[in-house]
């Protein structure tokens, strides 16, 4: 599902100061069947990681363009992954804030509901996250 690879983040939208809600990620990037390109796991004072994916964006004037986004988790809180590595496809992931204030990234949900569920697998919680197009 993944690879061990480093991202260049170019243009940065950050949540934690409320320039792009988690709401208005769901609404402005098409976040299913897509694929993954990297994840850099950071095991420094402050541990994060940057997830790259190929998905999609809204865009008004030409209805839908191919994207590949950096998903940057600092201060990960928790990270738990368990991967057999056959696919590097996604066909659904759950991107939420729970009611601690951290926001919860699961590629591999259990289901579809965009709610953590204890069953889901790939999960990254943190306590700021930004999102930025290459």
């Amino acid at each position: 599902m993944a690879a061990i690879g480093v991202a260049v983040q170019r243009v940065c939208q950050t949540v934690s100061n409320n320039n792009m809600t988690v709401e208005q990620i769901i609404s402005n990037y098409i976040l299913t069947d897509g694929q993954i390109n990297s994840i850099t796991v950071n095991f420094n004072e402050e541990p994060s990681a940057i997830v790259t994916l190929n998905t999609r964006k809204r865009n008004p004037e030409n209805g839908v363009e191919d994207v590949t986004i950096d998903i940057r988790l600092n201060t990960l809180t928790h990270f738990d992954i368990v991967e057999d590595f056959e696919s590097r496809s996604f066909s659904d992931l759950t991107l939420t804030r729970l009611t601690n204030g951290e926001y919860y990234l699961s590629l591999d949900p259990y289901d579809n509901s965009n709610q953590p569920n204890e069953r889901d697998n790939f999960v990254f919680k943190c306590k700021t996250l930004t999102i930025g197009e290459q």
